[in-house]
């Protein structure tokens, strides 16, 4: 008998799915990166009772009862959890992509992002990326729904969705305008009242939860964050491309530390190990109230010189390719889409202007429009908030992209129009 008379199509992509993770889980085993120690620290802190302010809870959380619960064998139990997870999301997202897609466009990329390597081998690291894409799918399904059908249910999906991703990654706040937008335009545009404000109280839910949290944060370490990471990064950031300025510095120890330490390293920084000698450095001088405070005056005072490395780093995440894992050096090399980053902005501008046609004919496309934005908000907001791992900090918006390179190939095809909802 035919398989695929057996067996419908989909049913074989999970299959498939399921043996290439058993295949990743055997031949990669658990992998600790750069960050996993400061997850582990965090839930140390947390199981003493003690709030960290370095990571958001969920993950360190995760890792710590998986511990509790395995032993020795946690980094196993941890990555199976996670591929169990993108196993479940991958249901999910075949279901979001009927919703823009023709079924035949739609099963192929829902076998693109089930099955190869460089998605579901994310499940080997012991870092949030993996369970960060897997839930934005749930998440951006739920709002789907919520757009097109209006459906109550899915509100409160949305909301859970939004509120562990926060709880998952700083980054994720990326997400909350494209809610916010979305069901404004499902309450006043697409008439689906209900839907529209149940909504918008989910998000004006998660955003108390994360100012609550942020406030907690202040408490502590004197900046209003989700985590204190960020202003470590904009540190790094400012260093690297010689716009934190000794002048900017109100402490005259710590203006001096930084003279001291351009004289020593070089005005602009590239990785490697004078990049982590002179970061380092600047670390164990400065708390995290006063590296906030340094880089925003320094900003002030010079705006141009950061507007410069702005520009810079946007174009330098250009030229990054826009789909590899760390779970192995083929999968770093050799990533399935031959695109960088810069490209995938593109496409996503291109869509974008599909959409802006649209809305001067007065057509309210609100699902293009949520899948759109969430899309650019998390690529702008990862390459903002980082100094590089530009390919690993995009991975919740992957899904998203995916259907939209998806849709504009189908747009191709003569005759065919990119569907708009």
């Amino acid at each position: 008998m035919n398989i695929f008379k057996k067996y419908s199509p989909i049913k074989l992509v999970y299959f498939v799915s399921i043996a290439v993770s058993l295949l990743c889980i055997l031949c990669f085993g658990p992998i600790e990166y750069n960050d996993t120690p400061s997850y582990l620290s965090a839930w140390e802190n947390w199981s003493q009772g003690k709030m960290d302010t370095f990571r958001t809870p969920l993950y360190p959380m995760f890792l710590g009862a998986v511990k509790g619960m395995t032993g020795k064998a946690w980094g196993w139990a941890a990555i199976l959890i996670q591929y169990a997870i993108f196993i479940l999301s991958v249901k999910y997202f075949h279901k979001m992509a009927k919703m823009l897609l023709k079924d035949r466009a739609a099963l192929i990329v829902t076998a693109i992002y089930a099955i190869y390597p460089t998605f579901n081998s994310w499940g080997n690291l012991l870092l949030t990326d993996s369970l960060g894409m897997s839930l934005s799918v749930v998440f951006i399904f739920a709002g789907f729904k919520v757009i097109m059908e209006g459906s109550i249910r899915h509100t409160y999906i949305a909301t859970l969705m939004l509120v562990l991703l926060l709880a998952l990654r700083p980054a994720s706040v990326s997400m909350l305008i494209p809610a916010a937008l979305s069901f404004f335009l499902v309450l006043f545009i697409k008439e689906k009242r209900m839907a529209g404000i149940l909504g918008l109280a989910g998000i004006a839910v998660c955003s108390v939860c994360l100012l609550v949290y942020c406030a907690k944060v202040k408490e502590k370490t004197g900046i209003f964050t989700p985590s204190t990471v960020s202003a470590a990064n904009d540190l790094t950031i400012a260093r690297m491309y010689g716009y934190l300025l000794p002048e900017a510095i109100e402490d005259a120890h710590l203006s001096e530390v930084l003279r001291d330490n351009y004289e020593k390293y070089g005005l602009e920084l590239q990785e490697g190990p004078v990049f982590y000698g002179a970061i380092g450095n600047l670390m164990d001088e400065f708390s995290v109230a006063e590296m906030k405070k340094a880089v925003n005056n320094s900003i002030r005072l010079n705006p141009a010189l950061w507007f410069k490395a702005l520009v810079k780093r946007f174009y330098l995440a250009s030229l990054t390719p826009a789909t590899r894992s760390y779970a192995s050096d083929l999968f770093r090399i050799h990533p399935l889409f031959p695109i960088n980053i810069g490209i995938v902005i593109l496409l996503l501008t291109v869509y974008s202007i599909i959409i802006v046609i649209q809305l001067f004919s007065r057509r309210f496309p609100v699902a293009n429009i949520f899948l759109a934005t969430t899309s650019l908000c998390v690529i702008g907001v990862s390459i903002i908030g980082a100094q590089h791992e530009y390919s690993r900090l995009i991975l919740p918006a992957m899904p998203c992209i995916l259907i939209v390179i998806a849709q504009l190939l189908e747009n191709l095809k003569l005759g065919n129009s990119i569907r708009l909802i």
